[in-house]
């Protein structure tokens, strides 16, 4: 294939991080175990964690041992991955044989391909959509979260059997179609995830929040979508990719929300 085709497999090949289908979970079981719930007592926030938590020092190519990242690290990192493989978009397409580069000229190259580059539509859903309910009792709060923790965990072993960037990973490795048409199938566990998201009954005080975080997911498929025209079209591939980051990195900003948020009230 051509140069550009070349960078572009090699960077991601490099790269590989061992990230899972993203899903809010709760470490050992219910958010709020159904033996004496209490939601003052806050120890079901201490125990939100996002997946995946799978980011080493040895996947990520560092040489201080494998160590497990922590979740800032690992955020970091993918960041990182987007800005290298704008870089060598730039170099391939400039033909230049150097992968140096100013960051004012990455932002520039960045920014370019966020307005040039038309990614899959994203819906973007509303407080109509949601499942509202009136009720913002005690009782009302516990079953929302006793609810929203069997939704997600339904669906965390699901995304675990095959993650979605190794997925990708791979189809460019091997220039397979047929490996990348997996995408598919993440993309439709996405969507069934959102549609069980939006049917939860949701007490009104929480809906902003519920709403943010079946947002994040929705950025998360229609990523999806984008990265399974890599082979094809590199350039929505790499825009999708960037995407993806953003809903990733959005998803943990909605999972520290969730933390703060009082529900006991």
């Amino acid at each position: 294939m051509n140069k550009q085709y070349k960078k572009i497999f090699s960077v991601l090949f490099a790269i590989l991080v061992g990230a899972s289908i993203v899903f809010l979970a709760w470490k050992g079981g219910d958010v709020a175990p159904t033996d004496n719930p209490s939601l003052g007592s806050n120890k079901w926030k201490d125990a939100l964690v996002v997946i995946p938590q799978t980011y080493t020092s040895k996947t990520l190519g560092s040489t201080k041992g494998d160590i497990e990242m922590s979740t800032e690290e690992a955020t970091t990192t993918t960041d990182v991955v987007a800005r290298k493989l704008l870089l060598e978009y730039a170099t391939s397409q400039a033909g230049v044989t150097t992968a140096e580069i100013s960051d004012a000229d990455a932002q520039s190259i960045a920014n370019t391909l966020a307005q040039e580059v038309k990614l899959p539509h994203k819906k973007n859903y509303v407080l109509g959509d949601l499942n509202v309910s009136l009720d913002n009792s005690y009782d009302a709060n516990l079953l929302y979260i006793n609810t929203l923790s069997a939704r997600l965990n339904k669906y965390v072993a699901t995304g675990q059997k095959e993650t979605d960037l190794t997925i990708l990973l791979s189809a460019m490795t091997t220039r397979s179609t047929t490996t990348l048409g997996k995408l598919k199938e993440k993309e439709a566990i996405y969507q069934d995830l959102i549609k069980d998201l939006l049917a939860i009954k949701t007490p009104s005080r929480i809906t902003q929040l519920h709403l943010r975080l079946i947002q994040d997911y929705e950025t998360l498929r229609s990523s999806i979508v984008g990265l399974q025209s890599m082979l094809i079209d590199p350039v929505v591939g790499i825009a999708a990719l960037a995407e993806y980051r953003v809903g990733f990195d959005d998803l943990f900003l909605t999972e520290k929300a969730y933390r703060e948020f009082n529900f006991a009230n």
